[in-house]
């Protein structure tokens, strides 16, 4: 990794959160490969293994923190704490590589102290992946690529930014592409659409706004810690609680942990009114914007007051058409592109076919000693213990009767 910088807003906007309100909770997060195909060899995991380890080298540089300082909103309390933050990898994670090729990992510790694991682990699996397993690949063309990309959302007048860390080829393909973005709004202007990118440490360099507000951990953290295990007011526990935090800033709500007709049967008006908007990371889009116009019909909330951010599998030729369909429903729209834009490849050797990105997510699976999960408006995306799992999914089924 290029910088302790180098991982998603939302990590450090949660460990912040984290830090002022639960700095003694101990957590453990599990990693999950949702295509087994995918398999290491020793010689990969061990050079994973070596790269993860090598995290403990990371620290906070004083022209990363001075930079941090006039972009971000946070306490000088939590500059001190950043600063002074190692990893710990040796202490925290345990690795251990399948005969069938597959990868385990859990992380355990303080929450303050394992939460930036998650993003530079899933980037450094991809990363050494594509590096000494699945080499059928090439730059070439991917500047092309990316600057068709952005031409693309910038002429349709699309609000877009860069999420692509977590599942990026590699460092440099995501690296490239925010250097285009950059070129981009020197060329188009400041309000050209691009917003900015989700990964810290590009922002720094490129001189991009960094984006991001709260991740499904969160939530799924607050209905162990707060909600005591009542799903029906989870998201609303986590929400008020992070508003004690964050009283005007990152004000956009994640809506699908356990799914979206529990969020929205649990977004007062009062919430409603309160954060910027939404943010869709699963199922339908156009079933999910339907709702929250009707949503905010309900709670007597303009809706055009409000942003809707579109974050699930997007490319750009849905941008397009999802934002036709929210044009028409009088939707603010905002996109964040993960995938489409840091690990979109051909193979090499077969230019027509498609090079399959991993598959990869870390959840949390344990808070204070309580079993959490992740449900989403995909049932192929629920995560966590299985008994957990039908306990959360039986009380939904009985909140819907």
């Amino acid at each position: 990794m290029q910088s302790i910088l180098d991982n998603d807003l939302y990590k450090f906007t949660m460990q912040n959160a984290v830090l002022a309100l639960y700095p003694n909770i101990q957590v453990t997060y599990r990693f999950k490969n949702r295509n087994l195909k995918q398999a290491f060899t020793k010689e990969a995991f061990d050079i994973l293994q070596a790269r993860v380890n090598g995290l403990s080298e990371l620290v906070l540089h004083a022209d990363e923190e001075a930079w941090m300082k006039t972009n971000l909103p946070f306490p000088e309390s939590y500059f001190t704490y950043l600063k002074n933050y190692r990893f710990h990898p040796e202490e925290h994670i345990a690795m251990t590589l399948g005969s069938d090729g597959g990868v385990s990992i859990d992380i355990t510790g303080l929450w303050t102290e394992t939460i930036l694991y998650e993003v530079p682990i899933l980037a450094l699996i991809s990363e050494t992946y594509f590096a000494y397993i699945d080499t059928d690949w090439s730059f070439t063309s991917q500047l092309d690529l990316a600057n068709t990309k952005i031409s693309r959302l910038v002429a349709s007048k699309i609000v877009f930014s860069d999420f692509g860390t977590r599942r990026r080829r590699n460092f440099e393909t995501q690296n490239q592409f925010d250097a285009c973005l950059k070129e981009a709004i020197q060329k188009h202007g400041a309000g050209c659409g691009i917003q900015g990118t989700s990964n810290v440490y590009l922002a720094y360099k490129h001189g991009l706004k960094p984006i991001g507000t709260m991740a499904h951990e969160w939530i799924m953290a607050a209905s162990a810690l707060v909600a005591k295990n009542d799903i029906a007011h989870s998201n609303r526990a986590a929400l008020e609680t992070w508003r004690q935090v964050y009283p005007k800033d990152f004000g956009i709500a994640l809506t699908d942990t356990y799914g979206t007709d529990v969020f929205f049967a649990d977004f007062s008006p009062e919430l409603t009114r309160d954060f910027d908007g939404v943010r869709q990371d699963s199922g339908n889009p156009k079933v999910f914007v339907d709702a929250f116009v009707a949503h905010c019909a309900r709670v007597g909330v303009d809706v055009g007051s409000k942003v809707v951010v579109f974050s699930d599998n997007l490319n750009v030729d849905y941008c397009l058409e999802l934002e036709e369909y929210c044009q028409k429903k009088g939707v603010v729209a905002r996109y964040g592109i993960g995938t489409h834009f840091t690990n979109d490849y051909k193979k090499a050797s077969s230019p027509s076919e498609k090079s399959a990105a991993m598959n990869i997510v870390m959840k949390l699976h344990e808070v204070d000693g309580i079993k959490v999960i992740k449900l989403s408006d995909d049932a192929s995306k629920h995560t966590g213990d299985a008994e957990a799992l039908a306990k959360v999914l039986d009380a939904i089924a009985a909140m819907k009767k």
